[in-house]
């Protein structure tokens, strides 16, 4: 549905007489075109998936509010996971994150088991970094954000990451 150009996207849920609540685990939002649908990335679409809704691993990986809600990565082989279904085999990778201090944080792009990149953060202020012509498997394939590499001196924090 063309939309015109947007500032600000909302997700509410309303109910009638009700005064309940709602658990949203998945919000994706497509920017660009392409009519893929289904969450495939290709012909020009972008598929942003939150951190929070991925799958966490590792002995101290977790949740946080601050400064975005999303997953901090503690300690080596902390890491978030999901399935990501592609029609073709190259793709780019924009991952929004932040170090907890002015240390640099590091988070390895895995694809399918091999190691394709890796997002560097260096201080406390959210960025966007983009590793781009990412060449992988097609097919429905397991993606994950790993730590590999903590010396003790940092935390990586998550927010979402985008696959264009």
């Amino acid at each position: 549905m063309p939309m015109g150009k947007m500032y600000e996207v909302a997700l509410t849920i309303e109910g009638y007489q009700s005064s309940g609540s709602a658990d949203v685990y998945l919000n994706n939002l497509n920017i660009g075109g392409g009519g893929n649908g289904g969450g495939n990335p290709g012909n020009g679409q972008v598929t942003r998936i939150e951190a929070e809704s991925m799958t966490l691993s590792g002995p101290y990986a977790g949740t946080i509010n601050s400064p975005f809600n999303g997953v901090a990565l503690y300690a080596n082989n902390d890491s978030v996971k999901f399935n990501q279904y592609f029609a073709s085999n190259n793709h780019s990778f924009s991952l929004r994150g932040a170090s907890n201090n002015n240390n640099m944080a590091r988070v390895d792009l895995k694809i399918g088991g091999q190691t394709l990149g890796t997002f560097y953060f260096v201080d406390h202020y959210p960025a966007v970094y983009t590793i781009d012509n990412v060449y992988h498997g097609t097919g429905n394939q397991e993606v994950e954000l790993i730590v590999t590499a903590d010396d003790g001196t940092w935390d990586a924090y998550i927010d979402y990451l985008e696959i264009h």
